[in-house]
């Protein structure tokens, strides 16, 4: 967080779903505190950056909301090959970075038009195509929930 641009800085916000009390954060970056889950506040911000491949990654995928990840493999089990197709990608578009100080370099760069970014067709096309193997709304589909688990 202090590679990022100070005017950026003061409008950021964390949201630690860890429930780790250990973890502390030096920045000057207020916490956010909420009891609802990230799902429910996404909507509230333009763009969520992460360090773990979960379930707000995946929430914000859904959801279509701008998102970054600060990817490091060797906290993540092994993923099929398909799934690895997909992390290329989302390293070769700009949704994943190796470090945070690329993730920094490119939201510094691009933080004006991270709207054009995410909606361009070449990125909408691969969040679409990665919700459709591993992002389920079990709200939009309650009945393909009911048929795997209640009965």
């Amino acid at each position: 967080l202090d590679k990022i641009k100070k005017n950026l800085i003061f409008k950021s916000k964390i949201l630690d779903e860890s429930e780790n009390s250990t973890i502390s954060y030096k920045t000057n970056c207020k916490k956010l505190v909420t009891k609802k889950g990230f799902i429910e506040v996404a909507d509230n911000f333009n763009l969520s950056v992460h360090f773990f491949l979960g379930t707000p990654f995946l929430e914000a995928l859904m959801k279509n909301r701008p998102t970054v990840v600060v990817f490091q493999k060797n906290l993540h089990m092994q993923f099929d090959d398909q799934f690895n197709k997909f992390i290329s990608l989302f390293y070769k578009n700009k949704i994943f970075f190796s470090t945070s100080q690329e993730a920094s370099d490119f939201l510094n760069k691009n933080y004006l038009n991270l709207d054009k970014w995410w909606n361009s067709k070449k990125i909408q096309k691969i969040i679409n195509n990665f919700c459709k193997k591993y992002c389920k709304n079990l709200d939009k589909e309650s009945n393909l929930f009911y048929q795997n688990f209640l009965k």
